[in-house]
């Protein structure tokens, strides 16, 4: 069986040994690997493309359990979900692999949680408000009370380009206040002009009373008109989410050999045996040649895999299993896994 894998710590900070895992029987433990240690437990599925919708919310909210258990006791980095290993010995790997990243990260999130913010528009009273501004006034007064279906379609796109720009101004208004007590700060999408603000802090503990404060002045100064949220405290998913990619040392060979280079060549030569490809393969030279555009897409993902790998500081000759090379990052990724809330206030 695969294990799971669902965050890094440093494993001098307390006992992570007995936590909640992907259901009520499951344990999930520590492998140690120098200072760090990943909380892994044994892995509920083999492919994430198996699971139905259900099977797959279910298993994110188990995942995400995991990690925010974790972070009662410890500084957690929390691994993307889905990343399984072979066996406590590969984590044993990603660990080595990550080890620089990891530790420097951790450092860098150690007394700090994040604190997502959402602020919604209460409809009614800001369209009470937008109707008395003059140009929708004059616009509704120029078509009477039998308005065609072309002015309808006016009035409601210069209703949603006010409701817009209004939104924008107060929510950098916002987001600047709130800013001033966080240490980072995470614009998430925003889905429709009904949402002002859907932002992460990246917040010290020792400063959330000042987080509250100033999100209740911002409560009080546009009250009646935004409904806040917050959900939180959170483990760093927006700001220090850990991301393992592994390619098979066989792929990158293939690759190299797409390219014209071999293992010792400098990286250096990845990017013009490309170019100097890309001058003789690329489809525009190869009008009515049959593959043409499909042999260039290949050329591109091999010199894509290789940047990549090598970009990373990754030796592209050190295996990370039998046959395997990896790659650890940790990324701000912008939004959380699954909107999931445990803890929110209204």
């Amino acid at each position: 069986m695969s294990t799971c894998v669902y965050a890094v710590i440093n494993h001098h900070q307390g006992n992570g040994d007995e936590l909640a895992g992907t259901d009520a029987t499951a344990q999930v433990s520590l492998v140690r690997y120098g200072d760090l240690a990943a909380v892994v437990g044994p892995a509920r599925f083999q492919d994430l493309s198996s699971l139905d919708q259900e099977e797959l919310v279910r298993s994110v909210f188990a995942h995400q359990s995991v990690i925010e258990r974790t972070m009662q006791h410890h500084t957690v980095l929390p691994v993307k979900f889905g990343t399984m290993a072979a066996d406590a010995e590969e984590v044993e790997r990603i660990l080595c692999h990550g080890q620089e990243r990891l530790t420097h990260t951790l450092a860098m999130m150690e007394g700090k949680v994040e604190l997502e913010v959402t602020a919604v528009w209460d409809k009614k009273e800001v369209l009470k408000d937008i109707a008395r501004q003059a140009d929708i006034v004059a616009f509704r007064e120029s078509i009477g009370i039998r308005p065609s279906e072309r002015d309808k379609v006016r009035l409601g796109q210069m209703v949603e380009s006010c409701l817009r720009k209004r939104g924008e101004e107060i929510a950098s208004e916002i987001v600047d206040r709130l800013a001033e007590t966080a240490e980072d700060v995470c614009l998430h999408e925003i889905p429709d002009v009904s949402v002002v603000v859907n932002v992460a802090f990246l917040v010290s503990r020792e400063r959330l009373e000042a987080f509250d404060r100033a999100l209740d002045e911002a409560d009080g100064r546009y009250g009646g008109r935004l409904t806040f949220k917050v959900v939180g405290p959170l483990p760093p998913y927006s700001f220090g989410t850990v991301v393992v990619k592994k390619a098979a040392l066989a792929e990158l060979d293939s690759a190299r050999e797409r390219l014209g280079i071999g293992r010792t060549d400098a990286p250096t030569l990845i990017k013009e045996a490309y170019w100097s490809l890309c001058a003789r393969q690329h489809p525009d030279k190869n009008r009515g040649k049959a593959g043409a555009e499909e042999k260039f897409a290949e050329l591109t993902r091999a010199y894509e895999l290789l940047t990549e790998f090598h970009q990373a500081g990754v030796d592209p000759n050190a295996g990370g299993g039998p046959g395997d090379v990896v790659k650890v990052d940790v990324i701000s990724i912008g939004t959380r896994p699954v909107a999931v809330s445990r803890r929110s206030r209204q």
